[in-house]
């Protein structure tokens, strides 16, 4: 509302009109009402689709693309992922191995799940896994209701920066974690 104030204030009634598209749900809420009333242009997050999925939807895409960065290039990476993500050899598929190799951890008691990039540039993806990870796999109940209280935690780390005392930990201390 700050945002749309100043532009009104700059550009005026007609001309912050054309400046803004507003990323909401395609139906309904504030937002929407406020896009409607105002008449301006909308991204909808497409229905179904969960915020913290929506990098690959063009609610996520844009942006990205407003960023300076590839979408084309993006989007051919994620469907060459798509594919091989859909074969049931474990070493073509590189989710499904980490899942297994994940599976099996804990089985093994290590519910801690470490995801340390060595670039300052990659750190945010990591804060942005640590998200999805912790959002979708942490469950209380299974979905027949039987309570399982499940998940691992994700930890964030940067090898420039943490390589020393937290590595240290990983390697040495309890076998509690995969990194």
């Amino acid at each position: 509302m700050l945002a749309r104030e100043r532009l009104r204030a700059v550009l005026g009634d007609a001309g912050y009109r054309q400046h803004v598209v507003c990323t909401t749900d395609p139906a309904s809420g504030i937002l929407r009402n406020i896009a409607v009333e105002e008449q301006l242009a909308t991204l909808p997050v497409p229905p179904g689709v969960g915020g913290r999925f929506s990098v690959l939807s063009p609610v996520g895409l844009l942006p990205i693309a407003f960023a300076g960065l590839d979408v084309r290039a993006l989007c051919a990476g994620a469907r060459a992922m798509d594919a091989r993500s859909q074969s049931t050899d474990l070493d073509a598929n590189p989710a499904a191995f980490h899942a297994a190799v994940l599976f099996a951890a804990m089985a093994k008691g290590a519910h801690i799940h470490v995801l340390m990039p060595y670039s300052d540039r990659l750190m945010r993806v990591s804060e942005w896994y640590g998200q999805l990870w912790a959002e979708s796999l942490g469950k209380r109940v299974k979905l027949d209701g039987s309570v399982v209280e499940t998940g691992h935690t994700p930890v964030r780390a940067l090898g420039a920066t943490d390589q020393h005392s937290q590595v240290q930990l990983y390697v040495e201390g309890p076998r509690d974690k995969v990194v």
